[in-house]
């Protein structure tokens, strides 16, 4: 999100959804001049803010920052987190950290929405939480994905070198590769899905046409093993592609 953009509009924009911690896909993070930028606009509109920090608990070599939540004196906040990417996706059980005013309104929308969540499911979260299993088992988790990240990362560096140099992302659950340009990474995606291969660029998540090409690679799902067996493939694939493709 450009936030100076945002302050200087004038139209009549009265919300604005946002993820902080690591903007999907590419994986930035909002700095503390630009939350608290934000914050001073939503109070000077009286709009609201819907932060999502999705995966807000994989920071791998920084600080975690302020949540835009814990900032805001002026209750114009509202703070989303799921247990879904810590826990596992079947679970479906999220939560809301809401302004006073607006937990009414939000319980009852709820309720229309399809009834509640599993109280069985929601009692078990609960214990777990209480008796410290889920701070351990976050513990264990970002060592995991920091291991088969990094083991990515070296991957690519190695085998992909030609195509892409990637920056080592500090948190999240996948790298981004940059490429030459968005021919590029049609060319690639074809290549790959002509061998069976699903890649994912930027075109995916765009609306209209990429002014830039990149590959987003995901490693959360896979042992190191998998990962290098897949990027030395994806290497003999692409390298089987006239040079001047690369850029």
């Amino acid at each position: 999100m450009d936030v100076g953009q945002l302050m200087h509009a004038t139209g009549g924009g009265r919300g604005v959804y946002i993820t902080p911690s690591h903007h999907y896909p590419l994986g930035y993070s909002l700095s503390l001049e630009r939350r608290l930028a934000l914050l001073q606009w939503a109070q000077r509109r009286r709009a609201w803010i819907i932060e999502d920090d999705y995966d807000a608990e994989f920071n791998y070599d920084r600080q975690t920052k302020a949540a835009l939540q814990g900032l805001d004196s002026g209750g114009r906040t509202l703070y989303i987190g799921t247990f879904s990417k810590t826990l596992f996706p079947g679970l479906r059980i999220g939560f809301m950290i809401a302004p006073p005013q607006l937990v009414r309104p939000l319980v009852a929308a709820r309720q229309f929405q399809d009834g509640y969540t599993s109280a069985l499911a929601q009692m078990t979260l609960f214990h777990c939480l209480h008796e410290g299993g889920y701070a351990e088992h976050l513990r264990n988790m970002r060592t995991l994905y920091k291991a088969r990240l990094d083991v990515l990362y070296d991957a690519v560096q190695r085998h992909l070198a030609p195509w892409t140099h990637p920056a080592l992302p500090q948190g999240g659950l996948q790298l981004v590769c940059p490429l030459a340009d968005a021919a590029t990474e049609r060319r690639l995606v074809a290549a790959a899905a002509e061998r069976g291969i699903r890649l994912y660029g930027l075109a995916d998540f765009y609306t209209g046409a990429p002014q830039r090409g990149a590959l987003v690679l995901g490693f959360s799902a896979y042992t190191p093993d998998e990962i290098v067996r897949f990027i030395a493939t994806l290497a003999q694939v692409f390298n089987a592609l006239p040079r001047e493709s690369g850029g």
